[in-house]
């Protein structure tokens, strides 16, 4: 979902927009650059606020944004960009082997590599 794609993604969004479709375009938006709340909400024609309870602080309780600033939540240069794999732009997921771990214990976890 690149360029002309996420135009018609945010455009398609409409005025009260799903929020699973509403939150990959965020990731999308934020995959590989810093993006601070008043832009994103900008983009989106939404209310900063909003967004950020709604939305932003949501998408990085479950690990799919990333603060600029981490240790200083509310610094206020504050920007987020998609949580990534070391040294890619490649989203992290975590895929559980439903076996369990070669002990038979806990599930081992994969990171996905494409």
């Amino acid at each position: 979902m690149r360029g002309r794609s996420l135009l018609e993604a945010i455009a398609g969004l409409g005025v009260r927009p799903r929020k699973e479709l509403l939150r990959r375009v965020i990731a999308q938006l934020c995959a590989g650059h810093w993006r601070t709340a008043a832009w994103l909400a900008d983009q989106l024609t939404m209310e900063a606020s909003n967004l950020s309870d709604r939305h932003l602080a949501p998408m990085l309780r479950d690990g799919t944004l990333e603060r600029r600033y981490p240790e200083m939540p509310t610094h206020p240069e504050q920007a987020y960009r998609t949580a990534c794999m070391q040294g890619s732009l490649v989203p992290q997921q975590t895929l559980r082997n439903s076996a369990g771990g070669a002990d038979g214990g806990s599930p081992r976890v994969y990171r996905a590599h494409w």
